[in-house]
């Protein structure tokens, strides 16, 4: 068009840097005395009350460390009666806690992990292109306890890449991944968006911008898309765009659906989001 608004987003192209775990709150009320036999292995993370009673959810701890995988919850009924839910697993008593492996090194080696699987992925599907991908990055690493036959210290690792979010376990003496598996894919989601530029798709020269105003010949020039390598946030993140600031508000969907009319300032987003990530893939 002859006259175009200057962008009102800003963001960051690229690798996305994301921080990922999990997060609860909890309810008042006392833990059930039972759930506390063992009070040194066990934390209260989460309490609820329904129309059926109450219930308790520990996350299963080891010297203060989150026990991968290990649960215990307990449901009291309102007529008394108690359900028991135990997901925990052994873990030695003399077990060393003191890690060896710096978390930097072990982020390192779990992005490494993670970037060679997505690059394996990738050629792996056919008809996909074999544009190198941008290499994982990490979100968070956390000391954490593996039970079991096999129990030893680990970095617990979230990193992201072009498969989504993924968890790496790294062993904190020996460096060793013991486990990466990806949790969370990053998904489609659909948007509205102009392409090519309108003149080009309506073949019209005297289409003007007017202050972003609807007009019918721009709602034909708009083509509904597929947004690929949604985060699945609800937000327009993905491995190689995150729209971090926007007039207004930033767009959010709980669907990942962003159809927006060009008069909402939403659609620039969209527009920004699809471009680059189109671009970058």
């Amino acid at each position: 068009m002859r006259k175009r608004r200057k962008a009102l987003v800003a963001v960051t192209a690229g690798l996305a840097t994301v921080s990922l775990g999990l997060s609860f709150t909890s309810a008042a009320g006392a833990a059930p005395q039972a759930a506390t036999a063992n009070p040194n292995g066990l934390k209260l993370i989460k309490t609820k009350t329904s129309l059926l009673g109450k219930h308790y959810w520990y996350q299963q701890t080891f010297k203060g460390l989150p026990v991968i995988n290990g649960y215990y919850a307990k449901h009291v009924g309102k007529d008394g009666s108690v359900e028991v839910a135990d997901g925990r697993d052994a873990v030695p008593a003399n077990l060393d806690v003191t890690a060896k492996v710096a978390a930097a090194n072990a982020t390192q080696t779990a992005n490494a992990t993670v970037t060679a699987r997505a690059a394996r992925a990738r050629i792996a599907e056919p008809g996909k292109s074999v544009t190198p991908q941008p290499a994982a990055t990490s979100g968070a690493a956390q000391l954490a306890v593996v039970g079991g036959p096999n129990a030893r210290l680990v970095w617990n690792v979230t990193s992201r890449s072009a498969e989504g979010v993924s968890r790496s376990l790294v062993d904190a003496k020996t460096g060793g991944v013991v486990e990466s598996k990806v949790i969370s894919d990053n998904i489609d989601g659909r948007g509205s968006v102009f392409d090519p530029n309108p003149v080009v798709s309506e073949q019209n020269e005297k289409l003007t911008d007017q202050n972003d105003k609807n007009q019918d010949v721009l709602f034909l020039a708009q083509k509904n898309v597929i947004l690929r390598n949604l985060d699945g946030s609800g937000k327009l993140n993905g491995p190689y765009v995150n729209i971090t600031e926007a007039k207004g508000s930033i767009a959010q969907s709980k669907t990942n659906t962003f159809v927006y009319q060009r008069a909402n300032e939403k659609f620039e987003q969209v527009m920004v989001y699809y471009h680059i990530n189109q671009t970058q893939e």
